[in-house]
């Protein structure tokens, strides 16, 4: 009887569980995330990220975290959330779950001022980045998609690491701080064609000859997050999303 009493209590619990809304963790970036006044978000990766859980019936509560708590939430398991948006790449598939991909970027693109004539003599990524006359502007703990990861770690060029965002990373490329950065077309689009950054003028973006198809953007959840419940997203994902 006692044993029957303590599964009881475990699918109880679980049950209790299953019924909590999971914390679906954003960052504001344009133009893949987007806030509401009312807490609501949209853009290229948070639109059918909302939809996935909205048509799996899956209970979800928006909060605003940093790409690096959001990191370690998922990594050390410590609630029921999901991130929007991330690269699928090894050192997370080992602490996290994915989704199918959400969103699939255009290749990303060289970002410099306009009077990088030095940058501007390159004609593929790679041989750019392996030029150690050059600085590069990069973000702390961010992946850039497995082939260029592995261009950066091969050629281990001259780069800044910086937390700031897109915003701020662009004013230190205006300013002259590093020769380029590295930009999804997405973003670069919306901040220089558009012109939502101050000084677009002096700066331009270009997509170089080698640059990697472009990386498929996913939602990327903690262990304590179900294994039906990554089902349930993928098969409304992979219907009525993609």
């Amino acid at each position: 009887m006692k044993s029957l009493v303590t599964i009881a209590i475990f699918l109880a619990t679980c049950l209790a569980s299953a019924s909590e809304p999971i914390l679906l963790m954003y960052d504001v970036r344009a133009p893949y995330i987007f806030a509401e006044d009312n807490n609501t978000i949209t853009g290229l990766t948070a639109t059918p990220s909302a939809a996935a859980f909205r048509l799996a019936n899956i209970p979800v509560r928006n909060v605003e975290v940093s790409t690096n708590r959001q990191l370690s939430v998922i990594k050390y398991n410590e609630s029921m959330a999901c991130g929007i948006g991330w690269f699928s790449i090894a050192q997370r598939q080992a602490v996290a779950r994915f989704t199918k991909p959400i969103y699939q970027d255009r290749p990303l693109v060289v970002v410099s001022r306009i009077d990088a004539d030095k940058v501007h003599l390159h004609t593929s990524l790679e041989t750019l980045i392996a030029d150690g006359a050059l600085s590069l502007l990069v973000k702390t703990q961010y992946s850039y998609g497995s082939q260029i990861d592995a261009w950066l770690n091969k050629y281990e060029p001259n780069r800044s690491a910086v937390t700031l965002d897109n915003y701020g990373m662009l004013r230190m490329i205006d300013a002259k701080r590093a020769n380029y950065m590295l930009m999804s077309f997405e973003e670069a689009t919306h901040y220089i064609t558009n012109a939502h950054f101050e000084n677009a003028a002096a700066l331009k973006f270009a997509t170089l000859m080698d640059s990697p198809s472009g990386n498929l953007r996913h939602l990327m959840c903690s262990k304590s997050v179900p294994v039906e419940i990554i089902e349930r997203l993928n098969a409304v994902i992979e219907g009525d999303i993609l």
